[in-house]
């Protein structure tokens, strides 16, 4: 059994935005955001994949004005590093349900003992999805792979340019080969 990693525009999208997944979102929801004692009870699904382009954040202005106050709630899932066996509220299993859905081969009992979360492992399952949302997935999958290569790339790149001025300037300054080779590790040939 493969699943979708929720992270993922399209499947984020088809988990948690879908008309029939209104319990998954309100669950998600409540897990997630604390609300100092209140539950969402309700909400309204608008299509995903069909919305207007909103332009310069109008939807928050607009919660603004009908709520008052806006919260915005940010998880960083990379730190989230608890596993299975350590989930105990329904805040960790939802946590660890978006972020390791993609990477699961069976439905965890214990995710499976909240009822939406079944239910969104039901929607991410890959078996029940058709060749073109399969394809529309892995295409996105693809295209992340590429962009985290490009920015890895970058970023050595960037590393690289970094000691390149470094040791031009020691060079400068007069700091000679043997001095920067046992300063900065690197052999007389990378210098």
């Amino acid at each position: 059994m493969r699943f979708l990693d929720v992270k993922t525009d399209f499947a984020f999208k088809k988990v948690f935005g879908s008309e029939g997944s209104k319990d998954i979102l309100l669950s998600f929801i409540n897990a997630v955001i604390h609300f100092d004692g209140h539950r969402v009870d309700s909400l309204e699904i608008i299509d995903p994949y069909h919305i207007p382009l909103i332009e310069g954040m109008k939807e928050v202005k607009h919660l603004r004005e009908n709520n008052g106050d806006l919260r915005l709630v940010f998880y960083e899932l990379p730190k989230y590093t608890k596993t299975v066996e350590e989930l105990e509220t329904p805040e960790d299993k939802w946590l660890y349900f978006v972020k390791e859905a993609g990477s699961l081969e069976i439905k965890p009992a214990t995710l499976a003992s909240i009822p939406e979360i079944e239910h969104a492992l039901d929607i991410a399952n890959e078996a029940g999805l058709s060749c073109l949302e399969l394809e529309m997935q892995h295409r996105r999958q693809d295209f992340i792979i590429l962009q985290q290569g490009s920015i890895d790339k970058a970023k050595n790149d960037g590393l690289i340019e970094g000691r390149v001025e470094i040791i031009k300037h020691m060079k400068t300054i007069g700091i000679t080969t043997d001095e920067i080779t046992r300063l900065t590790g690197l052999s007389k040939d990378e210098i």
